[in-house]
Parts: structure tokens; C-alpha cells; sequence
């Protein structure tokens, strides 16, 4: 017995694996699509450097250098004849499958990877790849981002450009409506201009969780002395990762002067308490951090 289950935007559906799906409208778009989110996160550590290493970038989100911006195309009937070229092609020479590009069995990561050159395909798939025009083969997975199996072989008329001035323009259009690409800025060119590439299609910033600060404790351990790791991680060492850094909100008590004067304090910082669940616990200590705080180095292996 087949069911189905209605989306509704702002809810979140977890399937039994794991995989989490949620609808969310398109940023800068009248469209909706789905988000898949993988049960398991990857954790981003970067060592310790120097003032401008870049320690702080790895918890941004790389969404605050993408742009949204109109698709474009550079000519139109000329482009749109390349990509119906391209739908009828047999790839089975250079493929494994030969399921067609539209074809609801193929997905856009099967397309995208079908039109990249690679070390798969032989020398002269890979030219044939390599002297595709740009815009030709984005309006390729353009339309297979939106295509429906009743239009059949009719996608052609959903797609459409304005005329401007007498002559076709140049941004793409969908069922009358303008489509929105998300752009990635990356660096500057020598005359200070933006570094742009366009992203795929399906491409979704990931969400961050800052677990670290300005002070990691880090340890190296071997694999048989841990439990609960990932299966899937045959690493005969794990490295172990806390945050060593304690916030003014969680501190026990306020420096006193007898810190300052780096003079011993029994009652600042509190010692750690110890437990059995701890693999390794290391007293604080007090070192001039500053006139009027002390550091706190502590390192703590759940």
C-alpha cells in the first residue's frame, strides 16, 4: 500500500537512516525545492597560526560571499539549439548508463558529472567536454532542474528571453518568470574586480556550529582506548578536540587581585573535579595573561 505525506514549509521530516528533508523557498525566487541534510556532520579543525591565519573562517558560512543573480545566456536560439543537440546524444560510449539526460532515473549530480571532463572518459570525450560553451551546458542542467516528464519533448517553449530594443536579450526566463542563479565570489582579479563562478544548481551552503573558540586542547589517541567512534572511520589514531577557553558566563569566579599579582589563589580558578569518565584531566594553571586576568590552559578528553 503506497502513501504520501504532504510538505509543508518550516517543518523539517527526519527519514529512519537519518536523513533529514525540509522545503525551502528559493533565496531571491518564487521556487521551491527540497534540502536534504546528512545525519553525519564533519568537524573543521584547523591548527594553531599565526594573527590572519584564518583559524575564524572555517565557522562562517560560506553563504555571506554568495551573490543571486540572473541567469544568463549569450545567444539564445544558438545556445538552446546546442542543448537540444546535446538531449539527443548517445553517452553509453562513454558512460556506463545510458539512461537519458531528462530521464527521471538520471538525477542533476548523474548530469553534471556526465558533462565534466574527467579521467573516465577517454581523450576524445574529454575535448568534446572541454569545447562546450559555458552557457550552453548550464542551460543544460538549467533544464534539467526544471523539467517535468509531461512536457516530454516539448521544454523547449517554458524557456524563454525577452526582446529587448528589437533584439533577444540575454537573461532567461522561466514560464515567464526570471531565474535565479547563486554566484560564488572568490578573490579579486589584478584590476581589484570580482573573482565569480557560478554555482550548480543544486548547491546549498552548509549550516556551522562553532564547537571551538580562540583556545583548543587537543590530544592524539589511539583508536582501541576510545568508544562510540564512527565505523566508518578505520583511522588507528583519533584526534580528541575541547574547547579550553572559558567565557566570563561560566566562570566560577572573578579574578582577584592576588591574580594579577600572579600570587597564588585557591579560589580562582576552580580545579577541575575528577571523574572516571575522563580520559585525561590536567589541572589548571595561572599564567599573566593580561594586568587583570589570568590564562586559563586546561585540557579535558571526555
Amino acid at each position: 500500500m503506497e502513501q504520501s505525506l504532504n510538505l509543508r514549509p518550516g517543518n523539517a521530516y527526519i527519514l529512519p537512516s537519518g536523513f533529514r528533508v525540509q522545503m525551502e523557498k528559493q533565496f531571491s525566487g518564487r521556487n521551491w525545492r527540497l534540502i536534504g541534510v546528512r545525519p553525519k556532520g564533519t568537524l573543521c579543525h584547523k591548527l594553531c597560526t599565526v594573527y590572519g591565519g584564518g583559524k575564524s573562517e572555517i565557522s562562517k558560512s560560506i553563504s555571506i560571499a554568495i551573490l543571486r543573480s540572473p541567469v544568463f545566456v549569450r545567444d539564445f536560439p544558438a545556445d538552446m539549439a546546442q542543448v537540444a543537440e546535446i538531449l539527443k546524444m548517445d553517452f553509453s560510449t562513454i558512460y556506463r548508463s545510458c539512461r537519458p539526460i531528462l530521464s527521471t532515473e538520471r538525477s542533476l549530480g548523474s548530469v553534471i558529472q556526465l558533462l565534466t571532463p574527467s579521467t573516465d572518459y577517454n581523450d576524445f570525450s574529454n575535448n568534446w567536454l572541454r569545447g562546450l560553451k559555458q552557457t550552453a551546458r548550464h542551460l543544460v542542467f538549467t533544464v534539467k532542474r526544471y523539467y517535468r516528464s509531461e512536457w516530454g519533448d516539448n521544454w523547449a517553449e517554458h524557456f524563454t528571453v525577452d526582446h529587448v530594443n528589437g533584439y533577444l536579450g540575454h537573461e532567461l526566463k522561466f514560464e515567464q518568470e526570471p531565474l535565479v542563479s547563486n554566484y560564488l565570489r572568490v578573490g579579486f582579479e589584478p584590476d581589484n574586480s570580482w573573482r565569480i563562478f557560478k554555482l550548480r544548481p543544486d548547491f546549498y551552503p552548509s549550516m556551522k556550529v562553532q564547537v571551538e573558540d580562540d583556545i583548543t586542547a587537543s590530544a592524539v589517541l589511539p583508536r582501541e582506548q576510545l568508544y562510540r567512534l564512527d565505523p566508518e572511520n578505520t583511522n588507528l589514531n583519533v584526534k580528541r578536540l575541547t574547547n579550553a577557553k572559558r567565557s566570563p558566563s561560566n566562570a566560577p569566579m572573578k579574578p582577584s587581585t592576588a591574580a594579577a599579582t600572579n600570587k597564588p589563589n585557591p579560589t580562582w580558578p576552580a580545579p577541575i573535579p575528577s571523574s572516571p569518565a575522563r580520559n585525561l584531566s590536567l589541572q589548571p594553571r595561572l599564567r599573566p595573561w593580561s594586568t587583570t586576568s589570568p590564562r586559563w590552559t586546561a585540557l579535558v578528553l571526555p
